[in-house]
């Protein structure tokens, strides 16, 4: 999941916690140019393909808790020999999640 540095209060000073339906982790977002980061690795087994994913930022510029949540569609890519599932979020500068469909 990423978003503009520049747009919300929430960079690398912050904290979150992401959940893609039961799995979580937690951590201090990355930046990466001009834009933040963050991600949750899931299992090999993990088989949900519309899991409802949140995320919860607290920020160090006095910004008020985010918590927003929403339901997305994982999808399979083939690398090779590998084969991964995945799905790709950002968030706008009014906070919201907004499903990225080709990542």
């Amino acid at each position: 999941m990423t978003w503009q540095a520049d747009e919300l209060p929430y960079g690398e000073g912050s904290s979150y916690r992401l959940c893609v339906g039961e799995r979580c982790g937690s951590g201090t977002p990355q930046l990466l140019g001009d834009q933040v980061r963050v991600s949750l690795r899931l299992p090999d087994d993990f088989d949900e393909r519309r899991p409802e994913v949140s995320l919860r930022l607290s920020g160090p510029r006095d910004a008020a808790e985010l918590d927003e949540s929403r339901t997305i569609t994982m999808r399979d890519r083939e690398t090779g020999c590998d084969e991964a599932r995945y799905g790709a979020l950002r968030l706008t500068a009014d906070s919201a999640l907004e499903e990225v469909r080709n990542s």
